[in-house]
């Protein structure tokens, strides 16, 4: 495969250098993504997949990302972003990887309690996607082809956090499963 990669953004402060704030677009082009070789048959099978590939898709990927982060208030941080990302197979004029989100969002926080219990510190982050899917078809034993189609409806995973600081180098956080 070869490919180029175009990004253009800015970066800036806000809220008198407590806060950055980025934007970018994207847009990657590679040929040469291997593509199922239609002189061989199909042959999907418990330990292998189709035989043989030929280097002649073309792919891009095109997006934006933007993210916003820093001290909101005094012992308050906080981080939210977004990207938007679409891959498209040049070569079939359909979506390439189904499997990447086109929509994905992110947020982050964390507090330094104020005073005597400022050696605590609590969070959380969760982070959205949308729907992915894998489909294409299969040959069957009897030699017909059967198409499949597995959907994950989008979703959102949440971390909560909780750090004690013994001293400027040490701080303990417990094991994410057994915050429960």
């Amino acid at each position: 495969m070869k490919g180029k990669s175009y990004e253009a953004g800015l970066k800036g402060e806000l809220m008198d250098g407590r806060m950055n704030a980025t934007f970018s677009v994207f847009n990657v082009e590679r040929t040469g993504t291997a593509v199922l070789d239609e002189r061989y048959a199909e042959n999907y099978s418990l330990w292998g997949a189709s035989c043989c590939y030929l280097p002649q898709g073309k792919v891009s990927s095109r997006g934006f990302d933007v993210e916003v982060g820093g001290e909101v208030s005094s012992g308050w941080q906080l981080a939210a972003g977004y990207t938007f990302n679409q891959t498209r197979d040049k070569t079939e004029g359909t979506v390439f990887s189904s499997i990447t989100p086109k929509h994905l969002f992110k947020l982050s926080t964390v507090y330094t309690l104020p005073g005597a219990l400022s050696k605590w510190r609590v969070g959380g982050s969760g982070r959205i996607q949308s729907t992915q899917y894998v489909s294409g078809s299969v040959t069957n034993s009897s030699g017909e082809s059967q198409p499949y189609k597995f959907t994950q409806d989008g979703y959102a995973t949440w971390d909560l956090m909780l750090q004690y600081r013994f001293d400027p180098t040490w701080t303990l956080s417990p094991e994410p499963e057994q915050c429960l």
